[in-house]
């Protein structure tokens, strides 16, 4: 999730599919807190319950976040926009979204294949002082990121019975 690349032709993504591109930008947007909430910490059994608004922001990581929420408050990227153009909601509502997302990713960091892959990743990291797309490409093999697309997928159209990003 480090590294973003332009999509060709994004304008006719997001005409497709609103809701499906603000969600995965905000996922994108969102990754790094739930990441270093996940893979700086080693104790996962804290992290099996989800976090709720009353414990959100002692629960998450939120250390280098404020620019994200910059970004996300100017409504100028989908998922800001998506939040508060196109949705018209409150900081508040919009926080019960931030959760969904926050709590969804960590879900998905938790997995083992993630948990595997951090390790060998951190110690590429540190080995070579960098990471490249390559690095991510040899870890996850094809199946096993067309399968975690599809999963995200599905959560966002119908996350718990209801679209992640609406009410």
């Amino acid at each position: 999730y480090t590294i973003s690349t332009p999509v060709g032709n994004f304008i006719e993504k997001v005409n497709q599919d609103r809701h499906l591109v603000a969600a995965i930008d905000g996922l994108l947007l969102l990754g790094g807190i739930a990441g270093m909430t996940v893979f700086q910490n080693d104790n996962h059994d804290k992290l099996n319950i989800d976090a709720t608004l009353l414990n959100y922001e002692s629960y998450f990581d939120f250390e280098g976040s404020e620019g994200d929420f910059e970004i996300i408050n100017r409504a100028n990227r989908p998922y800001g926009w998506y939040l508060f153009t196109a949705g018209q909601m409150t900081q508040e509502q919009a926080q019960i979204r931030h959760l969904r997302l926050l709590n969804f990713l960590k879900s998905i960091f938790l997995e083992n294949i993630f948990q595997e892959s951090f390790t060998i990743l951190k110690q590429r990291c540190i080995d070579n002082n960098k990471l490249t797309i390559d690095d991510f490409d040899e870890i996850f093999n094809y199946e096993v990121a067309k399968t975690k697309k599809e999963t995200i997928k599905l959560y966002i159209k119908s996350g718990q019975n209801k679209p992640i990003l609406v009410e």
